[in-house]
């Protein structure tokens, strides 16, 4: 799960606490007695979900909730080890606390609650102590030897120290505060989802902390605007069309929402208080046309140095733009013959586009497309547990029609995890039906041939079983530094060509959509390479996408635009897989008919969605 700035920041948050003035004043923290009290190492093993639960009624158990939980069962018995272990827990707990009471909306995304009712305080000196604070963690655990702490807690102090490395290259080299606008807009409008399309409480709860949020919006955005400090024009006109689609999107959220409430006062109130937050949403918008888009002109693209490290600190990884590029440009390369392959096997003398076009006109009645979905997943599922593919714990995953304020972003379907240290872990998988009268095109990406390819990817073996691995974690340190999204990627994308390779999908079209799919992530890192470390433009990398893909110039060019706000993403989802392919070969040799694939795959997951830089460490210790 993503959490450094420049991705997760401008979803989950990472600038202040609920609005305190706009003096900056400091934001909420536990009392150190209520830290200090606190017992890691008595915490067993959850059995499963079921006993994740935390009680939230006070900062101690939501401190509590993000522990180690269980660490000291791995660890020396040295006197050092026993002191690194306890200023290591120390500190790390007195700082997770810090950042959830600054950053309210990142506090309720990973399924903490004490927080709901407030915002990030955007207010220049409360992100400067944000980002001071956080300097001096890493200042602090620096001051720990490796070789003083247990086996749990060495690993977490690497994901930690990786983590809030990356952070600070947000802030201070990328410096997202003064140029993408954009993310205020996106911190909000999450603030406000997770409120409306969660689960975690009774509609009466969230409402009232619904009120106290969009209250705040339009201080917060205020304050933003003394932040801003040259940002591309790029990033202007994209957060001016982000807001703009915000607004839409949380409206055709709200309107339910309200229409919901037994109270006629709160739903009155919801309304009236969203009437002002979209005003000042709007008046957001006007400054960002009006005032900075006629001087906007900064560079955009990320520069190579510093792809190189956002690379190497944030994710573990150690090639460098150059030598990426070339295996961007291999693995397209590789990709494309194996498509021609497949539609001569298929169709002789047709391109694979063209069979991929024919293939694709087949798929389940509309009406009937929820429960097919729901069908294949049991199937998948049962797959993996049949094929021994890897260990499939007994948690729920709700399949049901997408949420008709969404269909308009989910024109397909889309996987929702659960929220880390949510105590009811419930996630959900949206089918979004075509609307009546829809043409024949819009069941295309529900076709026979594309269908099982979402499903392994997003639910069994892929996104969904490695959340519930993660969330599983006896570490909760673990499960909010996982912050490299090179190994979620990178499992997903492994998975689709591990279900092949034992026959989940036998017939070779689904494997050339499987295939076509694939080719335009691979584009995808290509052009973000090529944007972000070696000069690329807009239009041209548009026109190749075009070329590689076969998207319309429109929807060629927005994406193009989209990936200058996310460099590296492309990339991780490749490299992730490739590492996990290439770790797999290397302890089948090491083994040999002592390798096990459900022995790897469960010990990849079980260590909690680490890069795999850190993974290979791991295994390569076991004889």
């Amino acid at each position: 799960m993503e959490r450094s700035v420049t991705a997760y920041a401008r979803s989950a948050a990472r600038s202040g606490d609920a609005l305190c003035g706009s003096s900056g004043a400091s934001p909420r923290v536990p009392p150190a007695s209520s830290i200090h009290a606190l017992d890691f190492c008595t915490v067993a093993k959850p059995a499963g979900l079921q006993d994740l639960h935390v009680p939230r009624e006070n900062i101690t158990r939501l401190v509590d909730a993000t522990g180690p939980a269980g660490a000291g069962t791995t660890r020396g018995t040295s006197r050092m080890s026993i002191e690194g272990d306890a200023q290591f827990e120390r500190l790390t707990t007195e700082f997770l606390a810090e950042e959830y009471a600054a950053h309210p909306i990142m506090a309720t995304a990973m399924g903490l609650h004490d927080y709901d009712d407030g915002v990030d305080n955007f207010n220049r000196f409360a992100m400067r102590d944000n980002r001071d604070r956080t300097r001096a963690y890493l200042h602090a655990i620096d001051k720990i030897s490796l070789a003083d702490l247990g086996n749990e807690n060495r690993l977490d102090y690497r994901l930690a120290r990786s983590c809030v490395q990356a952070t600070l290259f947000d802030l201070e080299q990328i410096r997202w505060p003064q140029q993408q606008p954009g993310a205020y807009t996106d911190i909000l409008f999450q603030g406000v989802m997770l409120l409306v399309a969660g689960e975690f409480a009774e509609p009466e709860r969230r409402a009232a902390s619904l009120l106290d949020r969009l209250s705040a919006i339009p201080h917060a955005l205020q304050e933003a605007r003394h932040n801003l400090k040259h940002p591309p024009k790029l990033f202007v006109e994209l957060a001016i069309e982000g807001a703009e689609s915000g607004v839409a999107l949380c409206s055709a959220a709200l309107e339910p929402f309200i229409a919901a409430q037994a109270d006629p006062n709160v739903a009155r109130a919801l309304n009236e208080t969203w009437e002002r937050a979209s005003a000042a949403i709007a008046e957001w918008a006007g400054f960002l046309r009006e005032s900075l888009l006629p001087d906007a002109g900064g560079e955009p693209a990320l520069g190579r140095d510093r792809y190189d490290y956002h690379l190497r600190v944030g994710h573990m990884l150690s090639e460098t733009a150059e030598s990426l590029l070339a295996i961007a440009k291999e693995e397209l390369a590789n990709t494309e013959a194996e498509l021609t392959s497949i539609a001569q096997q298929l169709e002789p003398g047709s391109t694979w586009q063209e069979v991929l076009e024919r293939r694709a006109k087949e798929h389940p009645d509309p009406g009937r497309l929820v429960g097919a979905y729901a069908l294949e997943i049991e199937q998948a599922r049962a797959f993996v547990i049949d094929a021994d593919l890897a260990t499939v714990p007994d948690e729920p995953l709700r399949v049901e029609p997408t949420p008709d304020y969404a269909r308009a972003t989910v024109p397909a379907a889309a996987y929702f995890p659960a929220a880390p240290f949510e105590p009811i872990q419930q996630s959900r998988f949206w089918v979004t039906p075509p609307p009546a009268g829809a043409s024949p095109e819009s069941m295309k990406a529900h076709s026979d041939v594309f269908r099982p390819i979402r499903i392994l990817h997003d639910t069994f073996p892929g996104r969904h079983l490695q959340a519930v691995y993660l969330n599983r974690m006896r570490s909760g340190f673990r499960r909010h530094f996982t912050n490299s999204s090179l190994f979620a990627d990178g499992w997903a994308l492994y998975c689709e060509d591990l279900m092949w390779e034992l026959g989940f999908y036998r017939d070779p079209a689904v494997r050339l959509a499987q295939q076509a799919g694939y080719l335009k992530r691979v584009c995808r890192m290509l052009l973000d390479l090529q944007l972000h470390a070696c000069g690329m433009s807009i239009p041209d990398a548009a026109a190749e996408l075009r070329r590689v893909s076969g998207a319309d110039e429109a929807s060629a060019l927005a994406e193009v635009r989209r990936l200058m706000l996310t460099p590296t993403q492309p990339v991780r989802a490749i490299m992730g897989k490739r590492a996990l392919t290439a770790l797999r070969t290397e302890m089948r040799r090491r083994q040999g008919p002592r390798f096990v694939l459900v022995r790897f795959n469960d010990t990849a997951l079980e260590l909690g969605s680490v890069p795999p830089f850190l993974l290979r460490e791991a295994l390569l210790s076991v004889p």
